[in-house]
This record gives C-alpha cells, sequence and structure tokens, in this order.
C-alpha cells in the first residue's frame, strides 16, 4: 500500500533521519529479517505518523519520538514465531494471546536504548494514552485494516473508516485525517 502523504518531503526526511537514530537501524533490520510485512507496515505507519503529527501542527521534537516510536512499534514481534506472523488463517485464541504480548516484548528489548517517551508509545500503541500514542495508534490501525495481510486483503476506505470509528478508542479527527490521505497503488 502506498500512501500520497500531505508532508511528503518532511515525511521522507524524517524517517531517513530516524533510521539512522539510536541503534533504530539495526533494530529495523532485525524486524526486516524476521518478518518483512511487520517491517514493511513499520515504515508505513511510521510515514502515516509523521504525516499526522505533522498535520496535527505538533512541535519537530514530538514529531521525531512519535516517528520513531511508531518505526519501532512492533520490534516486539521479533519474539514471535513466523508462523505467528504469516499465517494465512484466523490465529486461535492461543496465537492471539501471544500476539498481545509484542508491544511487552518489545520493550524488553528497547529497554535502556530508545528514550522513555518512545517506550510508552510503543507500550500503549494498541490503547492509547495521549496525544502521541493516539497517533500511533491510529495510524496503525488505518494501515492494519487498509493493507493486505496473510490472512485478508485489505478493506476498501469505506469499511476501514467504518471500523475505525467503532474501535478506535482515541480522537476521531484522526480518523478523517486518515481516511483523507489519496491511496496510491
Amino acid at each position: 500500500m502506498n500512501y500520497l502523504y500531505r508532508h511528503p518531503e518532511k515525511v521522507e526526511t524524517l524517517i531517513k533521519e530516524l533510521q539512522k537514530e539510536d541503534h533504530t537501524a539495526s533494530f529495523l533490520e532485525v524486524l526486516k529479517t524476521h518478518h518483512h510485512d511487520t517491517f514493511a507496515h513499520s515504515i508505513r505507519v511510521a510515514k502515516l505518523s509523521i504525516d499526522l503529527a505533522l498535520e496535527n501542527n505538533l512541535p519537530i521534537k514530538v514529531v521525531r519520538v512519535i516517528g520513531h516510536a511508531a518505526l519501532l512499534h512492533d520490534f516486539g514481534k521479533t519474539k514471535i514465531d513466523r508462523k505467528i506472523l504469516s499465517k494465512s488463517e484466523p490465529l486461535n485464541w492461543w496465537e492471539k494471546l501471544i500476539m498481545k504480548w509484542h508491544p511487552q516484548l518489545g520493550l524488553s528489548e528497547l529497554r535502556g536504548v530508545v528514550s522513555q517517551e518512545i517506550r510508552v508509545i510503543i507500550a500503549s500503541h494498541h490503547r492509547p494514552i495521549d496525544a502521541m500514542t493516539e497517533i500511533v495508534s491510529a495510524a496503525d490501525m488505518y494501515d492494519a485494516l487498509s493493507s493486505p495481510r496473510a490472512y485478508k486483503d485489505g478493506f476498501d476506505l469505506e469499511k476501514v473508516e467504518a471500523i475505525m470509528l467503532e474501535q478506535f478508542s482515541g480522537k476521531k479527527i484522526l480518523i478523517d485525517q486518515l481516511t483523507k490521505i489519496p491511496r496510491g497503488f
């Protein structure tokens, strides 16, 4: 899935810079080697998160924290068996339970390497607790719904919006902003 960002130059510049920070390049290489689809999802989520943060006029320091956290938000999935990550059918209850632990698994790996702010966003990206986690959570959910996965095709924009309006616990304005980003293929 390709998105046509509102701030493409800034998004691309920040992504390149962030990938070089705080051992991020090596963490992303581990993620890419373990499960390429999760790596690609993390890049898309980071770009969407940066675009949303810029659209909401957040200070550049905050935009960088959000982008950095978004790049690493699923790093804990490197500790989950590839068979589960690539499964082409719905997960069973045990696999779902394992998957729910990926934020905590990521935190244990990143402790002492990335800032507390970044770790809070990673820990909370499925249950947003503030504006920064809401942005990453919204971008994560949007990309997960709109992009194809091993077990499903990407949903159309109407369905993505309907699901997010029902399930996303953060600010609804973020859904509106995300669904206005054109999608290219």
